[in-house]
């Protein structure tokens, strides 16, 4: 009897002991299977291209802005550095400025609409610093708020970048010539066909359907050039005797009132021998003319033409 008594009761615990395992099983099996869901990654904002920066300011906040490099080539960058004088800031704002477009500020399309191009930072903590990169890519697209008879939208090539602050009271800093750097982007626009309607009259004028690519006036007092309302297509004794066909070739090279003497579609020093060979009463080649603004003389004004295109590089 006692036997038998302590069978059942070695039983008992061996079916609740089996019982107990199952139990711890399935709440195993249920943790392990039962997985945390997982917050998705956020999309990263695009900075550059969505937000606005604040309104400039009247604010005294700028120490520097430093670059490291003042050419940009395809597929390069360089680091822009900006400094505040106070620690408190929380906003640093970029703008970017196309100075051959008389320092208009450069705008881009950006998915549907044409804004201007700028790059903002806003920080959850505040500090006196910020360095962003800047790429090649992105100034290699049309400004479209430059419009040239040439090539339509031109992309951007020499740049003002200036840098602004703002602080926890949202106030921004000013326009500061030490906050403000220059640099120039290798883009290239693409060469644009000759119109064959374009020729030289008569009266050795450039017709109505020749595009030329100048410069804008310039406000440095030393550098100065000016074009005539019209663009001539002959030069009195500085060259032999140039065919007609010459002379409609000076007016389709859309390059030559920025220095290009020789029509391969870039100024260069070669160019400027021409000028130089010229201003000394030395006759060139009929197919050479190095009247840059087009007034039939040969000048100071020529050749500041073709320095600065020379330069700006």
């Amino acid at each position: 009897m006692k036997i038998k008594n302590i069978f059942f009761i070695v039983l008992g615990l061996f079916l609740f002991g089996l019982l107990i395992l199952k139990f711890s099983y399935g709440i195993l099996a249920q943790e392990i299977t039962l997985t945390p869901t997982l917050t998705p990654t956020p999309t990263p904002v695009n900075q550059e291209e969505i937000i606005n920066p604040p309104p400039i300011g009247n604010s005294d906040y700028c120490e520097s802005l430093t670059i490291s490099k003042t050419t940009l080539n395809p597929g390069e960058d360089l680091t822009v550095t900006s400094k505040a004088k106070n620690s408190n800031i929380k906003t640093f704002s970029y703008r970017f400025y196309n100075i051959d477009n008389n320092n208009k500020a450069i705008k881009f399309r950006i998915g549907t609409v044409i804004k201007e191009y700028t790059r903002t930072i806003t920080n959850s903590f505040t500090t006196n610093s910020n360095t962003i990169i800047v790429n090649f890519s992105q100034f290699d697209r049309s400004d479209l708020n430059w419009t040239s008879p040439v090539y339509g939208n031109p992309k951007p090539k020499n740049i003002k970048l200036a840098a602004f602050f703002t602080d926890l009271n949202n106030k921004t800093s000013k326009k500061d010539k030490k906050c403000e750097v220059n640099f120039y982007v290798n883009t290239i626009d693409p060469t644009p066909t000759p119109n064959l309607n374009c020729k030289c009259n008569t009266n050795n004028v450039c017709n109505n359907y020749c595009r030329f690519d100048k410069f804008p006036p310039s406000k440095d007092k030393n550098l100065t050039y000016s074009y005539p309302d019209v663009i001539k297509c002959n030069y009195t004794n500085l060259t032999t005797s140039a065919t007609s066909d010459q002379k409609n070739a000076w007016c389709r090279r859309y390059y030559r009132t920025k220095g290009d003497a020789d029509g391969d579609g870039k100024a260069t020093f070669l160019d400027y021998f021409y000028y130089k060979t010229a201003r000394l009463g030395i006759k060139l080649p009929p197919d050479i003319n190095p009247d840059f603004n087009g007034d039939n003389f040969i000048s100071d004004s020529d050749r500041n033409i073709v320095i600065k295109s020379i330069l700006k590089k």
